[in-house]
């Protein structure tokens, strides 16, 4: 009897371990809108609660204990925006549509006031600068731009100091650009680029070159430090072994790294929109991943490399779906993603496209060897009038969201853990309510943060652990 009672409250304690209620919420007038980031260095959710007039209530950082902190924030916030190192953020606010925001800066709990962005016409955004605990980055042209010929311009690192008040342009020496083009190598108009914090004291610069069979491509990361000096400069090559590589979406909510950064064009368009590339927060190893073909789509490919570029292990996975695998095949609909998967062993892999047909593909595989664990093929529909952009989920989209049944609503990431997990499944199907429900997920090491809310009595957010 006493063994039969252990063995009970054992796997009561599993399943209590395995999926953890982190926030449960109602809404009311006064508390009718959040926003929600998730800080991957740091593996914390962060809730902003405010009103309509997004007049802030309160902030707070969850981690996967359900540990909660209350964060500072500005009483009134547009965009909210994480540091590289996922300690830090900083808060904007716009007054009007035609306005600059006011940014706030904090830096280990600490406000260090506000400052109006420049050149906020011009392309710029938040989202094109990056931070640490002391300094704000922005890569800009001689004039001070942050949109510039990356080929033609000489660069500029821009370092703010938030914390004295104080700024410092600094002049770059650029990765090395012979490699970046040649008689060997696909001919491309725009040589484009992304930056990166690498850790608190220096950055990337990510190039990447691609031979004109299609074939080949190299990824570059030039390293420098926070005083613009080159400290490494690695490299990552291969080829796949049939057909050629294929543009394609690779990256969410950010352009890909070959578009000129004036344009706010995504993925195949550009002159690179081949492969994409994660960095494993932990280890340092690269992954490179994308699409890829012979006379119709074949399927995907990842191949993991050190840090300093020697290659661990590269695999080519073929997909059988007649949605996936028809010529008519619309690139610019289609995307591969690649996220850390519940644990510190494992990928999670989605592929989706709506053109001609819908499908998502999605896989989970373990980051040792490259092996597939778990697979799904799901078709999907979505509903152009069911978005949530100005209710309770922000980051649905306005212009639709994936059905999961009736009244149950979605992004990929949800269809994805949906697909692949069991408890996430049974906790979905097991929600009743008479209104419609919007889910969103956080795919990430620590678990699957589970966000739900029928935009008007209650949000919740529920981690879902092996």
């Amino acid at each position: 009897m006493k063994n039969i009672l252990f063995f009970i409250t054992l796997l009561l304690s599993f399943y209590v371990n395995s999926q953890t209620t982190i926030v449960d919420e109602n809404l009311n007038k006064q508390k009718s809108f959040f926003q929600y980031h998730y800080s991957f260095p740091t593996n914390t959710l962060i809730l902003n609660e405010a009103s309509e007039k997004r007049s802030c209530l309160k902030t707070f950082a969850y981690n996967a204990e359900g540990d909660k902190d209350t964060l500072q924030i500005a009483s009134k916030f547009h965009y909210f925006n994480i540091s590289e190192n996922g300690i830090n953020y900083n808060s904007g606010f716009l007054e009007s549509a035609t306005a600059s925001p006011q940014i706030t800066y904090y830096s280990k709990g600490k406000y260090y006031g506000a400052d109006k962005v420049k050149n906020y016409s011009n392309n710029h955004s938040l989202f094109e600068t990056f931070f640490n605990d002391q300094y704000q980055f922005r890569i800009i042209d001689a004039s001070g731009t942050p949109g510039m010929d990356f080929e033609k311009d000489g660069i500029y690192l821009e370092k703010k100091d938030y914390t004295m008040k104080t700024t410092k342009k600094i002049s770059l020496k650029k990765p090395n650009m012979q490699r970046l083009r040649g008689k060997d190598l696909l001919s491309i108009k725009n040589i484009g680029f992304r930056t990166n914090l690498v850790d608190n004291d220096s950055f990337e610069i990510v190039t990447k070159n691609v031979s004109n069979d299609e074939k080949t491509s190299t990824l570059y990361r030039t390293i420098y430090d926070l005083e613009g000096t080159i400290i490494n400069d690695y490299s990552y090559s291969y080829t796949v072994p049939t057909g050629k590589l294929v543009r394609c979406k690779t990256r969410e909510l950010s352009m890909c790294i070959s578009t000129n950064s004036r344009s706010f064009v995504d993925g195949p368009i550009a002159d690179l929109g081949i492969n994409e590339h994660y960095i494993d927060p932990l280890t340092g190893d690269v992954y490179i991943f994308g699409l890829y073909m012979d006379n119709s789509p074949i399927g995907f490919y990842i191949i993991k490399f050190t840090k300093e570029g020697k290659k661990n292990w590269e695999k080519f996975y073929e997909i059988n779906d007649k949605g996936f695998n028809d010529r008519t095949q619309y690139w610019e609909n289609t995307g591969i993603y690649l996220h850390p998967f519940m644990n510190e062993n494992t990928l999670a892999v989605a592929i989706e496209g709506n053109y001609p047909d819908k499908y998502n593909h999605f896989f989970t595989i373990n980051n040792k060897t490259g092996e597939i664990q778990k697979k799904a093929n799901v078709n999907s529909n979505v509903e152009t009038n069911k978005g949530g952009m100005s209710l309770a989920l922000k980051r649905h989209s306005i212009f639709g969201n994936i059905k999961l049944a009736s009244k149950k609503y979605c992004e990929r990431n949800t269809l994805f853990a949906y697909s692949i997990n069991e408890k996430v499944k049974k906790h979905i199907d097991g929600i009743k309510s008479k209104k419609e429900v919007f889910f969103d997920t956080y795919i990430t090491s620590k678990g699957l943060w589970l966000l739900e809310s029928d935009n008007d009595n209650y949000y919740k957010v529920t981690l879902f652990k092996d």
